[in-house]
């Protein structure tokens, strides 16, 4: 009986020490607390890749504790953790934060006798997170009362970094609260940089100064940079790619960077007045240009964010030595300027490196010091800068006064110097007029001269009623800037093709008549380089190149007129000057009556038509006829076909000089969509009433600010009914 007491007893302190230690692996909530730290004394890890949850169940007893491996954790490796949390007597939501910005973490998590998986980490978008945060590794959990949760999660690392983990568990309702407050903070923060940038950009083209533009788009790098260290990027824009936002902080680092040496070097004036400083500025400059251009295509290829992220760091530890030359070589000048600028620097440097040795202790301290450190230089360069304007604005008032001083002492000896020229003045009117005289007959001759070649020009070039014996309801703005003109509109008409086939089954004729190709109705406006005489002569050979390749080479379709035309151009102007980059552009289209069809082509210049109170427009190809750019990749023009069936349209092709022409109340340009818009508002008028609208339109908008012409203009339309 006694042995039979002693093995109860035994059993017993056995199962209770059994128990204890399994209540000593589980983390028990204290709901008074909203947040719990160094959680990583309950955590357990397992060197494992296994994909297969089920599997990795049954390996339980092989998890080892933290502590244990903390200190052999391997890079780019696969590790499994688990963790139990006992929440009695509570019915509170809970963020687990496993660490910071892990490459990917899958976890399993009981609830209610099945396990639920939950992803995150900083390659997972975040449309696939419960929640998207995007600094930290998060996981919600549920409880009810009195419940044990274990969570199993599965940390990869594919950026040449070893697991990051530091649990934490985290009161919902204060994770919320602190991630609106710090929303809150950083939209201050961001509101203040987005300021600066427009304030300085609106001095900069106010006063063509520089140094605001540089410091603008430094401010801007600084933004992005701050938008990538608190996940707005991946929140807002790379929600679905999270692995571009490295390319953003690399581009954003080196960018801050460079512009702030260039607004430096502008600021103080090193290249007049700190020659060695502005070459070590300059080095700096090239150095970090090279780091913008190299980075990216190395974290492409390779991934290791580790000794990128060390460069960047050793390279901004590096250039403290320059900012230190700065100081050298700034120190002895008294400059209020200089003063303010040295006051900043020192600021944001001392921010800077202080925030950089909290980095692996808090990444939102780290973030806090170097804002602030910021939001101090933004203060103290500000003051430097419109100090600066304000001693700019001085020197300028100075040297005006001098000018002054310098008119005066100058008017009596400018009264000396009008009294010898009355003498000469005098005695030069004479010839003067005698050259006068001669200039007017010279000038009567070429006027004379330019309105015969306006005479031999408008007798070549097709009239408008030529165009409305084809086509009655047409009409033709045409307002030259000079007498004669580089824009014109052409006109010609196919004669009707006899058409054969082959037959081989006919003996004695090979050729069999089918009938007539129908007849076509060509219509073009041509924009030449320049105008007056240039430009006529230009319309001329354009006028040339149209009669051969039309009437001589039988050539109808559009984009091969203009592809001949573009060759013709060259040919005939590489006789006279290699080098000469005139041309035209244009727009063409034919119109086959048989078929109903209108099939257009364009060098720059578009087609518009209004059909059923809408309108369409189609661009012609992006290169002129003659020398000069061509888009990649072009092969030859294209052209597009509209079918005319059925349908009443008004056309118009026109050159840019209508909507190229400066007036109306601010002395501006008409421009595309307000040109288009009057288009759209005229086409059921008369056709003569439309070409009076336009007149009348061109003449007001110049009137109301008193412009002149500025170029030759064109205008044709064409109501087609068939």
């Amino acid at each position: 009986m006694q042995k039979y007491l002693f093995f109860t007893f035994v059993f017993t302190v056995l199962s209770f020490v059994a128990l204890s230690q399994e209540l000593n692996k589980s983390f028990v909530i204290d709901n008074a607390q909203t947040i719990h730290s160094n959680l990583n004394q309950y955590l357990y890890l397992l060197d494992n890749d296994e994909d297969d949850f089920e599997e990795i169940l049954k390996l339980e007893d092989t998890f080892v504790p933290f502590q244990v491996l903390k200190d052999s954790l391997k890079k780019n490796h696969t590790y499994w953790g688990r963790i139990t949390i006992h929440s009695p007597n509570s019915k509170k939501n809970w963020v687990l934060r496993l660490g910071i910005r892990n490459s990917q973490v899958t976890s399993f998590i009981n609830d209610n006798h099945h396990w639920v998986e939950q992803k995150t980490g900083r390659r997972v978008p975040l449309y696939e997170k419960l929640i998207p945060e995007v600094k930290y590794d998060d996981l919600f959990i549920n409880f009810i009362n009195d419940s044990i949760h274990t969570i199993y999660f599965k940390v990869e690392n594919i950026e040449n970094r070893e697991p990051n983990l530091n649990l934490q568990l985290i009161f919902v309702g204060r994770y919320y609260f602190v991630a609106k407050q710090k929303k809150l903070f950083q939209g201050i923060f961001l509101g203040v940089y987005f300021i600066m940038i427009f304030y300085n950009l609106l001095l900069f083209f106010s006063s063509k100064f520089r140094p605001f533009l540089y410091y603008s788009l430094y401010i801007l790098g600084m933004a992005v940079y701050n938008l990538y260290f608190n996940g707005y990027l991946v929140q807002y824009l790379f929600f679905q790619n999270p692995e571009y936002e490295v390319y953003a902080w690399l581009f954003a680092v080196n960018w801050m960077i460079i512009f702030y040496y260039l607004f430096v070097m502008g600021y103080i004036e090193s290249k007049h007045k700190y020659q060695f400083l502005h070459r070590v500025l300059s080095f700096v400059i090239i150095i970090r240009l090279l780091l913008l251009l190299i980075l990216p295509i190395w974290w492409y290829f390779t991934l290791d964010f580790p000794t990128i992220n060390n460069i960047t760091i050793y390279s901004r530890f590096m250039e403290v030595l320059v900012i230190i030359l700065i100081f050298i070589n700034l120190l002895k000048d008294n400059n209020l300027v200089i003063r303010y600028f040295l006051a900043g620097t020192i600021f944001v440097n001392l921010f800077s490196l202080s925030s950089m040795l909290f980095y692996t202790v808090s990444l939102d301290l780290y973030i806090l010091l170097a804002q602030f450190g910021v939001v101090g230089e933004i203060l103290f360069l500000s003051l430097g800068l419109g100090r600066k304007m304000q001693e700019n604005e001085k020197s300028m008032r100075l040297s005006q006064e001098k000018l002054i001083r310098q008119l005066q002492e100058n008017k009596a000896y400018k009264e000396k110097v009008n009294q010898e020229l009355e003498h000469k003045v005098l005695e030069r009117t004479q010839n003067l007029n005698e050259a006068k005289e001669k200039i007017e007959t010279q000038r009567d001759e070429i006027l004379d001269s330019i309105s015969y070649a306006q005479r031999i020009q408008n007798t070549i070039l097709p009239q408008i009623n030529e165009i409305q014996e084809y086509l009655p309801e047409s009409f033709a703005l045409f307002k030259p800037k000079d007498i004669v003109s580089g824009d014109f509109y052409w006109f010609a008409t196919s004669e009707p093709k006899l058409l054969f086939e082959n037959r081989v089954d006919v003996p004695l004729q090979q050729r069999v008549f089918s009938g007539f190709e129908s007849e076509k109705i060509i219509l073009a406006t041509i924009d030449c380089t320049g105008h007056g005489v240039p430009g006529a002569f230009m319309s001329m050979i354009g006028d040339s190149l149209l009669r051969k390749i039309i009437h001589e080479k039988e050539v109808y379709q559009p984009a091969q007129i203009l592809n001949e035309m573009d060759k013709g151009i060259v040919t005939y102007l590489e006789r006279e000057v290699s080098d000469i980059k005139d041309g035209m552009d244009a727009s063409i289209f034919t119109i086959d009556l048989e078929r109903k069809l209108l099939t257009y082509a364009g060098a720059r210049n578009p087609l518009v038509y209004v059909r059923n109170n809408r309108l369409y427009s189609i661009k012609g190809n992006n290169k002129s006829l003659g020398r000069g750019f061509a888009p990649i990749g072009f092969k030859g023009f294209t052209q597009t076909q509209i079918s005319l069936e059925n349908s009443n349209t008004m056309v118009y092709m026109f050159s840019d000089g209508f909507q190229d022409q400066f007036g109306g109340p601010k002395g501006k340009k008409i421009k595309r969509r307000p040109f288009y818009n009057l288009l759209l508002k005229i086409h059921q008028e008369p056709i003569n009433k439309q070409k009076e609208i336009l007149h009348q339109y061109l003449e007001d908008w110049m009137k109301e600010s008193d412009q002149t012409q500025i170029d030759d203009i064109m205008v044709l339309g064409v109501r087609i009914n068939l």
